[in-house]
This record gives structure tokens, sequence and C-alpha cells, in this order.
């Protein structure tokens, strides 16, 4: 059974780390940032779309930090959490620097938007991070839990049989008369009749 908070961890930063996989090839490979966010073009200048191109370069290459990461959260959880803080830096670099120039350009005019396409990406890859780094390795596919009640069972002793352990101590009662008859302590007699008391008594 696959532990919760690996998948949360996991779901959150694939979501998280694709949207800004999108946003950085946009504003880095592409370069058209200010063609997607056209309300603040007006206000940028050159030097914000250089800046904006590089952030983007940084938000590609974190996107694909944080895919890598995301997915070693089943195995290496301590280890994809690493990665995914640092996807989570250089992705939220360029996001939350565009969510800050569309605030000053726009106003408050389509805020929740804003929140929700530049900001929630970095909010599932912190998430992400947190759960990787809470998280326990999983081995293997099953996880087994050992109660407390549980108590092994004992290996169980050969017991004699009750009919063999009768018929020999019947056995040695007769030997013993036997023997007391042939050595002269009792008579025909009296062995005949202590014979017949411990068949009787033992049958």
């Amino acid at each position: 059974m696959v532990k919760r908070k690996t998948v949360t961890g996991f779901i959150c930063g694939l979501i998280g780390s694709l949207f800004s996989l999108w946003w950085g090839f946009c504003a880095g490979v592409i370069g058209n940032i200010g063609s997607i966010i056209s309300i603040s073009t007006e206000s940028s200048g050159a030097g914000t779309f250089g800046l904006i191109n590089i952030l983007g370069w940084l938000a590609f290459i974190g996107g694909i930090l944080g895919i890598v990461g995301a997915s070693m959260c089943f195995k290496k959880a301590k280890v994809g959490a690493i990665w995914l803080a640092i996807a989570t830096l250089m992705c939220g670099s360029l996001l939350v620097y565009l969510f800050v120039q569309i605030v000053i350009a726009a106003g408050a005019i389509m805020l929740f938007t804003w929140v929700i396409v530049f900001l929630l990406p970095v909010i599932l890859l912190a998430v992400a991070t947190l759960f990787a780094f809470i998280a326990k390795p999983v081995e293997g596919g099953n996880v087994y839990v050992q109660t407390n009640n549980y108590q092994p069972q004992q290996p169980q002793q050969p017991q004699q049989p009750q009919q063999t352990a009768q018929q020999n101590s019947l056995e040695e009662k007769l030997q013993n008369l036997k023997n007391m008859y042939e050595k002269g302590l009792i008579n025909e007699e009296e062995y005949n009749q202590a014979r017949k008391n411990v068949i009787d008594k033992n049958m």
C-alpha cells in the first residue's frame, strides 16, 4: 500500500512542475511572454523582458527538476524533496515576478485569476516539497502492520496416545503380579484374584 503523503506530494509536484514548465517555455524559449500577459506589455521595457527571459529559462529548468523530484517521492523521498525545493525556488522566481508585474500594471482586476495562474504552481511545488520531506520511503508494494496481540504459535510437543500409556501400565502391573507369584510371594488363588482385579479396573 502506497503512503498517502507520497501520492499527494507526487501529484502536487507534477502539476506544479508542468505549469511552471509551460510558463518557463513561454518566457525563456519562445520569448513571447509579453503577448501572453498583454495586460502588462505597455508598462514593460526591454530590460524587463530581458529579465523575464532569464527567469523563464530558470523556470523551464526548474520545471524539469520538479518532475524528476516528484517521480522520486516513491522510493527516495528525501532526495526528491531536495529536487522539489530547488525547483520551487527556480520556478517561483519567474512566477512571483510575473504576478507582481501583473498586479502593478492591472491592480486588483482579475486578481484571483492571476493568483491561480501564477502563484498556484509555486504553492503546489512548496506543498510537494513539504510532503516529500515528511513522507517515509515505500519499500516494495505492500506495507504490513504487526499488532500487539500477535503471539507466535509454539510448536506442539508430540504427546503419547492415552491408550498406549494405559496399555503399558496394565502390562507392568500384570508382570509384577506374575513375578510375585513366581517368587512365591502370593499363591495361585491370590494371583488369579489380583490379576482379575487389575484387568477389570483397566478395561
